[in-house]
C-alpha cells in the first residue's frame, strides 16, 4: 500500500507540473489568451476587460498612448450593433528572456453600425498585411501580459480627440 500511495504522489505530482507549464507558465499560450480576451471584450463592449489589456507603456507609429486608445476603441467600437471579429494568427514571436512577445494576425470584422463602424469594417476588409499586436508581460507572473502597441503599415488612422 505505500509503494501505491508514494506511485500515485508521484504522479499527481508530475501531472500538477505538466498543467502548470501548459497553462500558466507557456508564454505562448498565455499570449495567444491575453489576445482573445482583448478581441471578445472588444466584441463584447466590455471596456473595463479592453482597458485592462493595455500596458501604461502602450506606444504606436501614430503616437498613440494609452489614453487615446482607451477614448478612440470605445468610441468606435460602442457603434457597432453587432459585431465579429476573426482572426488568423500568421505569426508568434516570443522574445528570448520571455518578456516580450509579437502576434501578427490577419483580421476580418463583420458588423454594422453607426459611420465609425461602417467606417472600421471597410478600413480592415482593405487590408492586406498582417496586424501586428506587441505584447509585454509585466514582473513574474506568467499569465500578466499587457498590450505595449500595434502596427499594421497599410492602415492610416486620422488623428482624432478623445472623446
Amino acid at each position: 500500500m505505500g509503494n501505491a500511495l508514494k506511485l500515485g504522489s508521484l504522479a499527481a505530482v508530475l501531472v500538477a507540473g505538466i498543467l502548470v507549464w501548459r497553462w500558466a507558465v507557456n508564454p505562448e499560450r498565455q499570449v495567444r489568451r491575453h489576445q482573445a480576451r482583448l478581441l471578445e471584450a472588444l466584441e463584447d463592449k466590455a471596456w473595463s476587460a479592453v482597458n485592462r489589456s493595455f500596458s501604461e507603456q502602450y506606444r504606436d507609429r501614430w503616437g498613440h498612448d494609452k489614453a487615446f486608445l482607451e477614448g478612440f476603441s470605445r468610441e468606435v467600437f460602442r457603434q457597432f450593433l453587432e459585431l465579429e471579429i476573426r482572426t488568423e494568427e500568421v505569426g508568434l514571436e516570443i522574445a528570448a528572456d520571455g518578456m516580450d512577445a509579437t502576434v501578427r494576425v490577419k483580421m476580418e470584422m463583420r458588423g454594422r453600425g453607426g459611420p465609425f463602424a461602417e467606417g472600421a469594417v471597410a478600413a480592415v476588409r482593405a487590408l492586406r498585411e498582417p496586424m501586428e499586436f506587441r505584447w509585454s508581460r509585466r514582473g513574474k507572473s506568467p499569465w500578466a501580459w499587457e498590450l505595449t502597441g500595434f502596427e499594421q503599415v497599410e492602415l492610416e488612422i486620422p488623428e482624432l480627440p478623445v472623446l
